[in-house]
């Protein structure tokens, strides 16, 4: 009989599911790209999958719930914010699990709006972002949060991949932190050239966070050392003087001796 096959991948993967190229032939016109949820589809989303956990009683119902939920996930506070916002499934997906297991912590028996206002996405987003970090290279670390996050602008940065691992990130990390949803790869670029980027804007605040808690870190480390330096230059120079007035006590002594 006749039978239809479902594919389905990560973007990530294209160029090596490219590589078989009888099977691209047979399925380049029929594939369907899916790129990151616009605000109403991730309200849509969260209604369909976990609409049966939502307090309808609360005011606007079940759909002002979902529409707080993404709210904070997507980083969009305003109306005009989310005409353009987008959402990570992944992180959608992090901070709903959550909400759900602080329903069951507290033994609610629905999700409500206070629960959701007081779940805090950022917080949530960066204990995730915290916890995959603290599993990779300090150098790795160092690479995402230095030179894929702009700090005047608070904004993401797209960076070679050649270029991470020519800083000390290791084909493993890069890996993990993709399958993490920490980073994405983008290898549809004019050059051909695979570059990295954080998933989604609302990681910036975390990788920024943890780039001044290392600044500060390292400062302090720094000032340590200068400080324990200037001990050890201020003994020896004390040590020196100290011989030095022995020096000039033991000529003295030699001095009336002869006299």
């Amino acid at each position: 009989g006749v039978f239809k096959v479902l594919l389905s991948f990560r973007e990530d993967y294209f160029a090596q599911v490219a590589a078989y190229r009888t099977l691209v032939a047979a399925i380049e016109h029929n594939h369907f790209r899916l790129g990151p949820m616009s605000f109403e589809q991730a309200v849509t989303v969260v209604d369909g999958g976990g609409g049966h956990l939502l307090d309808e009683r609360a005011e606007g119902g079940r759909e002002a719930i979902c529409t707080t939920i993404v709210t904070q996930v997507a980083g969009a506070a305003t109306p005009a914010a989310r005409t353009t916002a987008t959402v990570d499934p992944a992180l959608l997906s992090l901070f709903c699990r959550e909400l759900n297991e602080q329903r069951q912590a507290k033994g609610k028996e629905l999700i409500d709006l206070e629960l959701v206002e007081s779940a805090e996405a950022s917080r949530i987003i960066g204990d995730f972002y915290r916890g995959c970090m603290s599993r990779v290279s300090d150098a790795s670390r160092r690479f995402v949060e230095e030179r894929l996050v702009l700090r005047e602008s608070r904004s993401r940065e797209s960076l070679a991949e050649e270029t991470a691992k020519a800083a000390g990130m290791t084909a493993e990390d890069i890996d993990f932190l993709i399958g993490k949803r920490i980073l994405r790869r983008d290898e549809a670029t004019r050059r051909g050239q695979a570059r990295l980027e954080l998933t989604h804007d609302v990681l910036v605040a975390p990788a920024l966070e943890a780039q001044e808690r290392r600044r500060a870190a390292d400062t302090h480390m720094r000032e340590l050392r200068e400080r324990r330096d200037e001990a050890a230059r201020e003994k020896a120079a004390q040590e020196r003087a100290a011989q030095a007035r022995e020096l000039e006590l033991t000529q003295e002594k030699l001095r009336f001796s002869e006299e």
